[in-house]
């Protein structure tokens, strides 16, 4: 915009942020720094071709105040001098100094200081970190370390490309009436972008060749849960229950490790991820949107396995009664085992390769399962250090022990509701903390 009038700036300044309120992503490449603090959130800084920095703008320059700007009127000769060695700089404009005072300085008692000694105080002034200083800076780093490469390759000339700061996709939320009126319109907006990603993981989970294959398996092993009930005299219907259902969560297990790994890691390796969040898609959208994909996989594939069993369990009892109905909830309760497994593996995706999330995902499941003897394993160390240490460990770490009602279900024993209360809240906080804790990771990653 640096070729318009102010009339003509305005009006691509309005322009931009009526795009950015109906969901448009907006790529503005710009010198004009002032206009990117103005209207964006992100921002990217290419110097010689090569990104500098990049990230969310309130991150990158902070809200810390460096120095405090004092200007004083007619101060004393004696007062210049004894602020000369506080100051970053001293500028006199006629009667006027300016110091530049660092923040850590004790601003109030130089003040108190310069009334007494007779100066008046014109203003005082709070600086911070502007998007021209970090421009400044990094493209200054850069230039050196690639003047310095350049020497030691025998390069001594080179065409120097300008440097330009990209300001994408989301731009500065208006605050006012207006901005909470279009409130329920981006509310809406952001719904529909989280629901395509979901849907679109959830069709591509489905191409899987392997899901098929672990689906396939998995009914077979509850039909020959018959077989073994027809040799197990009076206690058949408990080796149904209890084989059907244990398959049920094992290879919804498998299901939640080995795609939720591949979610996000997936996406990188094939570098379809710079695609999709050049799109109107936030971050958070794109992982609340993988996340639920998944689950609403690991939902329809435990239906189709539930429905096997309960096929199974009428073939054998010929009619179904409350304690059958019951199994209902061990089922639901495998559903929130596999929501905070998928958490898990999502976690531990946007951090590392899938081979070792899928490690380290197993690994928190095996530990989970037991986190109850953990704590009693310190509670018999009597070391008041492994006792508080291994206690620390037990409320962290999601314990996976109080979703396993599949023995109940099996003696036909009623799970109780407070339990399914309970385990609900659970689930849901454990697993808002593991999608955060991925969101989290997720922003600050620069992909190149």
């Amino acid at each position: 915009m640096s070729g318009l009038d102010p009339l003509g700036r305005r009006e691509v300044r309005d322009l931009i942020l009526r795009l950015k309120a109906e969901g448009k992503t907006v790529f503005f490449s710009t010198h004009i720094l002032s206009d990117a603090e103005m209207l964006c959130d992100r921002v990217a800084i290419l110097n010689q071709g090569r990104l500098e920095g990049c990230g969310e703008l309130r991150q990158i320059l902070g809200l810390q105040v460096q120095t405090v700007e004092i200007v004083l009127e007619d101060p004393a000769p004696e007062l210049v001098d004894e602020l000369a060695p506080l100051s970053r700089s001293r500028v006199r404009t006629g009667r006027r100094v300016r110091f530049a005072i660092p923040a850590e300085c004790d601003v109030n008692r130089i003040l108190d200081g310069a009334l007494h000694q007779g100066a008046r105080i014109v203003s005082v002034n709070p600086v911070r970190v502007s998007l021209e200083d970090y421009f400044v800076d990094r493209v200054r780093g850069g230039n050196k370390d690639t003047s310095n490469r350049k020497s030691e390759t025998g390069n001594s000339a080179a065409e120097t490309t300008p440097s330009s700061v990209i300001l994408s996709p989301s731009l500065v939320i208006l605050s006012g009436a207006k901005n909470l009126a279009l409130f329920p319109s981006r509310l809406r907006d952001s719904a529909g972008r989280l629901a395509a990603v979901a849907l679109h993981t959830f069709k591509e989970s489905v191409r899987d060749n392997v899901l098929y294959s672990l689906l396939v398996f998995a009914l077979l092993l509850i039909g020959a849960s018959i077989l073994l009930g027809y040799i197990s005299v009076g206690i058949e219907r408990m080796i149904l229950v209890n084989l059907s259902l244990s398959a049920i969560s094992a290879i919804g297990l498998v299901m939640a490790i080995f795609l939720g790994t591949g979610l996000v890691s997936k996406e990188i390796e094939k570098r379809s991820i710079n695609n999709i969040l050049s799109k109107p898609v936030r971050r958070a959208e794109f992982i609340v949107g993988k996340y639920c994909g998944l689950l609403l996989t690991l939902a329809v594939n435990t239906g189709i396995m539930t429905l096997g069993f309960y096929v199974a369990l009428l073939y054998q009892k010929r009619s179904l009664d409350a304690g059958d109905w019951n199994a209902l909830r061990a089922v639901y309760f495998i559903l929130l085992e596999l929501a905070l497994v998928t958490g898990v593996a999502l976690l531990f995706s946007s951090i590392s390769t899938p081979a070792l999330s899928a490690l380290y995902a197993l690994a928190l499941y095996v530990i989970g399962n037991f986190s109850s003897d953990l704590r009693e394993l310190g509670h018999a160390a009597r070391s008041v250090a492994v006792e508080r240490t291994t206690g620390l460990l037990y409320y962290l770490l999601p314990n996976f022990s109080d979703f396993n009602a599949i023995s109940l279900a099996a003696h036909g024993e009623d799970i109780p509701r407070y339990l399914v209360v309970s385990n609900t809240l659970y689930a849901l906080l454990y697993a808002t903390v593991l999608v955060s804790g991925t969101i989290l990771i997720f922003e600050g990653r620069e992909f190149r």
